[in-house]
């Protein structure tokens, strides 16, 4: 899509997320995007790391810096988030703001009411730890951010992007809505390979959080080397102390000693992870949006077992390109995996209709130009 016009007057947009890293692993390619197609590109995100704000600067972006508390902070820091987040909008005056994730949803759209030139897109990647977890302070704030959430998308002169149709259902009144299917994945980075070599390895690539399935994972992978199963299983990522939902150093390495799983941490080589991986795995119940990793997974060719809840169903078609199990359901889990381990041909199968799936409906340029046309139409209304 590089060969998209110019547009000669430079609108300004202007991505506000909550975390550096999101915006650099999630949204890097549709900002690199909008600045070819004419854009004058701004970000606004907090930053855990100095290296993050770094790598958003190299691209050429203007970067600002929010203080935008992540989980479930006090009400004072959330005040404070919606004050930097109103005058940032009265300072720059983007033509378009992008809102991803949850509190830039709801209070950036809220500033933006007090900025009526601007135009909107708000973008549900997924719902999160807030539509999991079921005590009581997690249900009551589940209600507020719906009513937020509600708020936000009925704004006028915006349009929302869900990522997958079950969350597009869950909002079924929203009037300009569209489902994006995740962030793309780049298919040249990410090319089609052949299955490794030598013993199997199954690959969890996530966040360590529990809801990702991590559990799951290690004792299915105890189950099956119990019983003899020829393959090694890893984990592949790092906790996030922000979520409540985060395993800590020390529960990954119990896991580790008790189910034999091997914890890799930060990986910073995706694609050579995924070469070297012959299946991927995420037994999510996590509120995904379009899981990355499961895009990355299909791109590579490789076979996938994931869990039949959305999010992770809009890339997997049980039989297809992947394996689909109940969430939590360690038996089932482990009979997927066994499957794949014992057929190669079956493995070989699957990731050549994942690598075909991906070239008809996941391409980051293909996603990236969905995207494009809705600030277009934004601007030149």
């Amino acid at each position: 899509m590089n060969d998209r016009p110019l547009i000669r007057s430079a609108p300004r947009i202007l991505y506000v997320e909550n975390v550096g890293w999101g915006f650099l692993t999630h949204r890097i390619a549709l900002a690199l995007a909008a600045k070819r197609a004419g854009y004058d590109v701004h970000v606004a995100v907090d930053v855990e790391k100095t290296e993050e704000r770094a790598a958003i600067v190299s691209h050429g972006f203007s970067f600002h810096r929010l203080h935008l508390a992540r989980g479930l902070k006090g009400i004072a820091g959330d005040f404070r988030s919606c004050g930097e987040i109103l005058a940032l909008y009265k300072r720059l005056r983007p033509d378009v703001v992008h809102h991803v994730t949850v509190k830039p949803v709801i209070y950036g759209t809220l500033a933006s009411r007090l900025v009526p030139s601007i135009a909107v897109v708000n973008t549900v990647s997924g719902l999160g730890h807030l539509y999991v977890a079921n005590d009581r302070r997690t249900r009551l704030l589940r209600l507020l951010a719906s009513a937020g959430y509600r708020s936000a998308f009925a704004r006028s002169k915006s349009w929302t992007i869900f990522q997958n149709d079950d969350d597009r259902r869950r909002f079924p009144t929203v009037a300009n809505a569209v489902v994006i299917e995740g962030s793309g994945v780049d298919l040249e980075r990410f090319g089609a390979t052949e299955q490794p070599h030598g013993e199997i390895s199954v690959v969890l690539p996530a966040r360590m959080l529990r809801e990702k399935g991590v559990v799951e994972f290690a004792h299915a992978a105890r189950a099956l080397r119990v019983s003899g199963a020829p393959a090694r299983f890893y984990l592949a990522g790092i906790p996030d102390p922000a979520n409540p939902g985060s395993l800590n150093e020390q529960d990954l390495r119990e896991l580790e000693r008790d189910c034999g799983v091997e914890w890799l941490g930060y990986c910073a080589d995706m694609p050579r992870l995924m070469r070297e991986s012959s299946i991927v795995c995420l037994p999510s119940y996590y509120g995904e949006g379009v899981p990355k990793s499961l895009l990355e997974a299909a791109a590579t060719a490789r076979p996938i077992v994931t869990t039949d809840l959305p999010g992770c169903r809009q890339v997997v078609s049980h039989g297809r390109n992947g394996l689909l199990v109940p969430p939590r359901d360690v038996p089932a889990l482990v009979g997927a995996l066994r499957r794949l381990i014992e057929n190669p041909a079956l493995r070989m199968q699957l990731g050549t209709q994942g690598r075909a799936i991906a070239e008809l409906r996941f391409d980051v340029s293909r996603v990236n130009a969905q995207t494009l046309a809705i600030y277009d139409k934004l601007v030149e209304a």
